[in-house]
């Protein structure tokens, strides 16, 4: 039972939270899988006039940070660490020790109480705040993390059961991530990897291949306009319609998220030239599939302002373009159906002119 217990008194005992330092100071050990590395880039796609509409940043986001990718030649990707915790619970809210531990929700603190308590040597807990908030970041960060555990140990991938994709995803790549309320790990490795360098990249393209060796019934290639529809947080384009007729005029075809599961978003996307979207997680589910040396072009709200995009399309080997919004989220937004043409075109003469960066 008291086993069961250690997330609950931890949190007492105010042991929880923190950042990579607290992480040094408590693990039994830290290892740097990938040092920090500088990259030279090219900016994003984006016209002069979007940049003026930028107002405010998306949540968790700084509006300077932001604003400084759009112009950025200099790129530093964090190092990608891996520690160590002996004794440790897991639970899909977060994870503690007796020493240490980051809460996501008060539910970590019940979970273990629930059900079975699964026992393992050693597990690799691949979720962070983000991604156990966000289903894009579990996609693009969470997977990818999965990958550096050793074939041979367990791996933590859980997700809200809202998620539906998700478990679409696990079979789709053939992942086996332990499922259990929560688990007792005598070894609990958890993961600094956001940053989309050398062996980010290194991943990306084992997971690229995984969905094209599976996606047998491809209907891709071409150009996609991907519709977000109304899951997640409403946000809405009030002239879509607008949009779709004349991207579907120029030879767009429109996939729909909300209809389709996972095999079918890839099968329908795997080598697409282009793909248009609102930004959101929903765009994620492109990441792995648009052509290297494609196009993705994401239209952002200027109260919402974001370019996490750029960086995990750099890694891919797909130009990063952008469009920013009209309006806000209480009038409502609306596109400039010319600036993502004149978006494009650019995008376009870049694509046609060199690699991307």
């Amino acid at each position: 039972m008291f086993e069961r217990a250690i997330p609950l008194l931890n949190a007492l005992r105010r042991r929880t939270g923190g950042g990579p330092a607290e992480r040094d100071a408590h693990a039994a050990a830290r290892e740097v899988l990938q040092p920090e590395e500088v990259e030279g880039v090219r900016p994003p796609v984006l016209l002069e006039a979007g940049v003026e509409r930028i107002r405010a940043p998306a949540p968790f986001s700084v509006l300077e940070t932001e604003r400084a990718i759009v112009t950025a030649e200099r790129v530093v990707h964090d190092p990608v660490i891996r520690w160590t915790f002996e004794r440790a619970v897991a639970t899909p809210h977060g994870w503690a020790n007796a020493a240490f531990g980051e809460r996501y929700d008060r539910a970590m603190l019940s979970d273990p109480l629930r059900g079975e308590l699964a026992r393992v040597g050693s597990l690799h807990y691949c979720i962070g705040f983000v991604s156990w908030r966000f289903f894009g970041h579990w996609l693009t960060d969470a997977v990818a993390a999965s990958l550096l555990a050793p074939e041979d140990e367990a791996t933590w991938l859980s997700h809200p059961p809202a998620w539906s994709h998700c478990r679409d995803y696990r079979a789709l790549l053939g992942l086996a991530p332990l499922d259990a309320p929560a688990a007792l790990a005598e070894r609990l490795h958890v993961y600094q990897d956001y940053s989309q360098g050398s062996l980010k990249r290194e991943r990306n393209r084992r997971i690229r291949a995984r969905m094209r060796a599976r996606a047998d019934g491809a209907q891709g290639g071409g150009r996609v306009y991907l519709r977000r529809g109304e899951g997640g947080v409403r946000r809405m384009i009030e002239n879509e319609d607008a949009l779709i007729e004349a991207l579907s005029r120029d030879g767009f075809r429109v996939v729909d998220v909300l209809s389709s599961d996972a095999r079918t978003l890839v099968e329908r996307t795997l080598d697409a030239e282009v793909v248009v979207s609102l930004d959101g997680s929903h765009l994620d589910h492109t990441h792995f599939t648009v052509a290297e040396g494609g196009v993705q072009l994401a239209m952002i709200e200027p109260d919402r302002f974001t370019l996490r995009q750029v960086g995990i399309c750099r890694a891919n080997g797909v130009i990063p373009a952008s469009v920013v919004l009209e309006g806000s989220a209480q009038a409502g937004y609306r596109v400039d159906v010319d600036e993502v043409f004149r978006t494009l075109e650019l995008a376009e003469r870049r694509r046609a002119a060199a690699p991307p960066a």
